[in-house]
């Protein structure tokens, strides 16, 4: 990916960024939603690839320090066009999330050796004489311009780095987002047991309960397993993902969110089996069989598989598909880098190469 540069840059000595001039079109977030969400800020900065892609369009460098480069307030100050005051502020309300990105104050012997790198001279972007000087990496100077409201160019940086971290996630993903989840290689064989177990629900229900609409039996069931797991239906959940009649939603779930479900179901259908026996073979009605999906929700074991799922939805639809169930609003959560190199890096494959890899396992599954 690249995008247009324009002529403009501030050179400082080891020094330079250049800006694009391009303002790119984001169709998930406006514009203000960086400055306003912390997740949204480190969903962007726990992206290496995003990240690496960012860094390369900018061409963002500095003083060379101790193996990483580094920016001054001064040269900060002067990028974003900003006051002294309005840097401060930032640096104060904001100190600990800089400071996790990068940010830091230096002094005594460590700033010293910052004022003359190598052979080079620095002094003209360090303040003179001061005991202390704030030096930002590339991280904390990107964590920055996703804060400042007060700059343009903030505001331009902010777009496109919202731009290049779609493009960046949709290419690795293989050109679409819609199927992202079974890059992870904990997705097949998740699926393959929820395979076997959303059987055994489906066995239960047809050989233990009785109901008049026997052909919506199923459908009305499962909806309320999507409802406890995820507090969607099957309904809403492909609609918020835009699938189509033919899609599969479970296809498109994460291998957390399928083997809650899978638990679940288990569970259910033993139940159903448990309570039929107990009733003496007598099929169970609707309302036996709501008691029976009620209690099993309240017990305690299904807790945490389900606090689980709900954060694995929420979060990485949130993070890697620009989706919003906002039913689950409250279990978004930033998406930490071992998550984006798990969809994103070296060990993601599409699934066609995970069956591939795994045939001689799933064989010996299925023969059991």
């Amino acid at each position: 990916m690249s995008y247009p540069l324009n002529d403009e840059a501030k050179n400082y000595n080891n020094y330079t960024i250049i800006l694009p001039l391009v303002m790119l079109e984001y169709r998930y977030m406006d514009n203000n939603v960086l400055d306003n969400s912390i997740t949204d800020r480190k969903n962007i900065l726990n992206n290496e690839y995003a990240i690496s892609e960012i860094q390369e369009n900018l061409d963002i460098k500095g003083t060379l320090f101790r193996g990483e480069y580094w920016l001054t307030t001064r040269q900060v100050e002067s990028y974003f066009n900003i006051e002294r005051r309005t840097l401060l502020r930032y640096t104060n309300d904001y100190r600990a999330e800089l400071e996790e990105s990068g940010y830091k104050v230096i002094s005594g012997d460590e700033l010293k050796e910052f004022r003359y790198v190598g052979d080079t001279n620095v002094t003209n972007i360090v303040d003179e004489k001061v005991p202390r000087q704030g030096i930002f990496n590339t991280k904390a100077f990107l964590n920055l311009a996703m804060l400042l409201a007060e700059s343009p160019k903030a505001r331009t940086l902010r777009r496109m780095m919202l731009e290049i971290t779609t493009q960046t996630v949709n290419m690795l993903a293989g050109g679409n987002t819609k199927y992202i989840n079974q890059r992870d290689e904990k997705y097949l064989l998740a699926a393959y047991y929820n395979e076997g177990y959303n059987k055994r629900l489906r066995d239960a229900l047809k050989n233990y309960v009785t109901d008049s609409r026997d052909t919506a039996k199923y459908p009305n069931y499962n909806d309320k397993v999507y409802k406890i797991i995820f507090k969607e239906n099957s309904k809403e959940y492909k609609t918020i993902l835009e699938l189509n009649k033919k899609e599969r939603p479970r296809d498109t779930m994460y291998a957390d969110v399928l083997s809650a479900i899978s638990s679940f179901e288990n569970t259910i259908a033993a139940e159903l089996k448990k309570a039929f026996r107990e009733k003496g073979n007598i099929p169970l009605t609707r309302g036996e069989v709501d008691e029976i999906f009620m209690r099993t929700a309240e017990h305690p074991a299904f807790e945490p598989q389900i606090e689980t799922a709900r954060r694995s939805m929420a979060s990485l639809d949130h993070a890697l598909r620009k989706k919003q169930h906002n039913s689950l609003a409250g279990y978004i959560y930033p998406v930490d880098k071992k998550d984006f190199e798990r969809f994103l890096g070296e060990k993601s494959k599409s699934l066609s190469d995970r069956i591939d890899e795994n045939i001689d396992v799933l064989k010996r599954l299925k023969d059991k």
